[in-house]
């Protein structure tokens, strides 16, 4: 199934961005509002496939577009009522919050065997439910039953950023992720609450 076979279903088929690899489109289908990825070409086409599948594996859990159909050149998923992160006035303490969920979800790719590789900066592909609640898009570039994930250890790069954590920190929980991951994340996982309840 293509892109093209199923357009008509859609109604109020409505443009609304584009990047390297797909056009989004939304719309309403079977009654439900949903959003579209359509390959840009067709040297695009494996990409929005393998993001398809990534999407599959991560159904059932939160944070992530629940996926609808997926066809040749497309996918389809629920649309989520977001804002992007950089349009966002936040305090620190929201701040914190948003990035207590990003290590959630960076542990649990991790745990899954899947890469999304681009932890180290939150962009305009991590939305902010209306309810606070994180949505990662965009898995394009990432990788399924990878041997070795970097997720966790990307966002530790991001919170040496923030300042956060130190770069003795960052060290130490990285080290500590190869032979214990659990335990590394609940020791940022309390990092990032002490930092919550010094910031209200």
């Amino acid at each position: 199934m293509r892109f093209e076979d199923i357009k008509d279903k859609i109604e109020g088929l409505t443009y609304i961005g584009k990047g390297w690899r797909g056009i989004i489109y939304k719309g309403f289908f079977e009654g439900k509002e949903v959003a579209v990825k359509v390959a840009r070409s067709e040297e695009k086409e494996y990409a929005i496939r393998k993001e398809a599948k990534i999407l599959e594996r991560l159904k059932g859990y939160p944070y992530f577009p629940k996926i609808l159909l997926s066809g040749e050149d497309f996918f389809m998923y629920e649309f989520i009522n977001g804002v992007p992160i950089d349009e966002l006035e936040l305090s620190q303490e929201e701040k914190l919050k948003i990035y207590s969920q990003v290590l959630d979800i960076a542990f649990l790719l991790d745990s899954l065997k899947i890469n999304r590789d681009e932890f180290s900066r939150l962009d305009k592909n991590l939305l902010i439910g209306q309810d606070g609640t994180v949505y990662l898009l965009d898995f394009d570039r990432g990788s399924l039953d990878v041997k070795k994930t970097h997720n966790f250890t990307q966002f530790l790069q991001f919170l040496k950023k923030e300042g956060i954590i130190s770069d003795e920190q960052a060290i130490s929980f990285g080290k500590l992720y190869k032979s214990n991951p659990e335990e590394a994340y609940k020791n940022v996982k309390s990092v990032l609450d002490s930092a919550i309840q010094t910031s209200t």
